[in-house]
Parts: C-alpha cells; structure tokens; sequence
C-alpha cells in the first residue's frame, strides 16, 4: 500500500529529481523558507529550473508562498494533509539504497509525461477571451 501511495505522490507532484531534492531539504528542515535563488545555490541546480519546480510543487499541493522577498517569491513547506504519509514513506525509500535506485527509475520515466502534463497546463491557462 505504502509503495503505490509513493507511486501516486510522484505521478502527482514530484516528477523530477530537481523537485525530488527540493522535497527531500523542505522534509528534513520543515520550517526552512527559501526563494529559487537560494535554493539554486544550496542544490548547485540552475535557477530556472528550481523556479519551475518550486512553482509547479506549490501548484500541486506540497510548498506554499509565504512572502515575498525583494521582489522573489519564498516557499515553505505545507502539504496537504493527502500528501503527509506519502511523503513520510518518500523520505525513508530514498534512505534505502535499493528503494532509491527505483524511485530514481520512476522519476526517469515520469519525467517525460511530466513535461506533457505542465504543457498541457500552461497552454489551458494562457487562452484568454
């Protein structure tokens, strides 16, 4: 039960190891606040894809802008309530070595449908009347 839950938790949300990692720092600090400019220097990623992730993992339900900073959104950790075991048993797969190679697998083959599934959003919110 707990590995389809994981299963859906990543079909869901975290469907790239930017955003893997982004929740893994967000899971074990729960109270850290960052912007992707932070974030982009703490995970040595680019800014402009920690900027998707952060926006598209506050989309699905896991972080949440808590202010703005210079101009720069923050984010914070707040699941909701659906996500909280999933996450928990996230955490500990990625602690087992075994576990994690195949979470990696499923982000690898998630990774292409996820870029279908943010287009698909993108393009429905740009039509305007």
């Amino acid at each position: 039960m707990a590995d389809l839950l994981v299963q859906r938790l990543l079909e869901q949300a975290v469907d790239s190891r930017t955003k893997l990692q982004i929740v893994l720092l967000f899971h074990e600090n729960p109270r850290f606040e960052a912007t992707s400019t932070i974030l982009s220097n703490r995970l040595c990623r680019d800014i402009w894809s920690i900027r998707q992730a952060l926006q598209e993992l506050a989309e699905d339900g896991i972080l949440a802008i808590s202010r703005v900073v210079g101009g720069e959104e923050a984010y914070s950790f707040s699941p909701l309530p659906e996500y909280i075991v999933p996450l928990r048993q996230l955490v500990a797969n990625y602690d087992d070595p075994v576990e994690r190679e195949d979470l990696f697998r499923s982000i690898r083959e998630l990774a292409g449908y996820a870029l279908l599934r943010h287009a698909h959003d993108q393009r429905f919110y740009s039509i305007t009347f």
